[in-house]
């Protein structure tokens, strides 16, 4: 087994955080222009129904109007669970004992930068970080399986 195959769980692990932020992203835009279209199209249909006795139950602004309770749910569950996802990937980097695999894999997966980036920044090779990049992943692997984590597959785990 190579070393990318041996850490895959590790980066994907590391990864999640990203993945699900995302999500929320595109959650919270469709919350958006579903608030939107109800602004738009829903005042008169709205005061129509509050003349009628209520809402209607099957009329396309109540909905929306569903639809958008039950996206502020699920962007609610995501954020707790993105929240509980960012401190157990914390827990994991710095589970780590070495500074510079630390600073290296937050460097990598929290900022996003390229290894020659991160390189440059630090003033070492970039073998040196590919190296603290594989220690590093190891030792969060070792923390995953130590605490029976198999890593989130919340659409975040493919490997890019």
């Amino acid at each position: 087994m190579n070393i990318n195959q041996e850490t895959l769980a590790a980066r994907n692990f590391l990864k999640s955080p990203k993945k699900l932020n995302e999500r929320i992203n595109l959650d919270f835009m469709h919350l958006q222009r579903l608030r939107k279209i109800r602004d738009q199209f829903g005042g008169g249909t709205l005061q129509r129904e509050k003349v009628q006795g209520g809402q209607l139950p099957h009329s396309p602004v109540t909905r929306i109007i569903d639809q958008i309770t039950d996206l502020e749910r699920e962007i609610d569950r995501e954020l707790l669970e993105y929240d509980a996802i960012m401190s157990t990937v914390k827990q994991a980097i710095f589970y780590c004992d070495d500074d510079r695999e630390i600073k290296v894999l937050t460097k990598k997966f929290f900022e996003e930068k390229r290894v020659e980036e991160i390189a440059e920044e630090m003033d070492v090779s970039e073998t040196c970080i590919y190296d603290s990049i594989r220690n590093g992943l190891k030792k969060v692997k070792r923390y995953m399986e130590a605490n029976g984590l198999k890593g989130y597959d919340n659409g975040a785990g493919q490997e890019d």
